[in-house]
């Protein structure tokens, strides 16, 4: 039987894209950052699509998620707005210290303009190539669920 290059193209890219369930257990079993091989990977899309709704409270959260391995307090712009082009800047390589300065500066004011102030609760989810991931949880100032999302860092 021969199999044409779409049929195997597809079979590796479903075969190796795969997702579990969220399992409590096994998610608090493997909250180490140091985890390149997290099975935390495989159940954070189940976790955010099933586990993690707007409003939830922040101990909702920790009960069912464990204690988070970081927490940081910031300004996130709303999911519609993106940052200016004015305000991304060149390679910081090229920008000399004066000019980080005053670009720091202005993204600040539009971030504390613009943003709403939340609270960040980070957990683990494995690696890219080279950086850790990590589920995102946003906090409103009153501790609930804004929205969550996987990033590296």
């Amino acid at each position: 039987m021969k199999l044409s290059p779409v049929a195997v193209l597809s079979f590796l890219v479903l075969g190796c894209s795969h997702s579990a369930s969220f399992d409590q257990e096994v998610w608090l079993q493997n909250s180490g950052v140091e985890d390149t091989r997290n099975p935390r990977a495989y159940m954070v899309q189940d976790v955010i699509k099933n586990h993690l709704r707007a409003g939830m409270t922040r101990q909702q959260v920790v009960q069912k998620l464990g204690a988070p391995y970081k927490e940081a307090a910031t300004y996130l712009l709303p999911p519609t707005m993106a940052l200016p082009d004015s305000l991304r800047g060149p390679d910081s390589v090229t920008l000399s210290e004066d000019q980080q300065k005053q670009l720091d500066a202005r993204s600040n004011r539009f971030f504390r303009t613009y943003g709403q102030q939340v609270k960040l609760l980070e957990y683990p989810v494995g690696w890219s190539i080279i950086d850790p991931r990590f589920l995102t949880v946003a906090l409103t100032p009153d501790g609930r669920v804004l929205r969550s999302w996987v990033e590296e860092h």
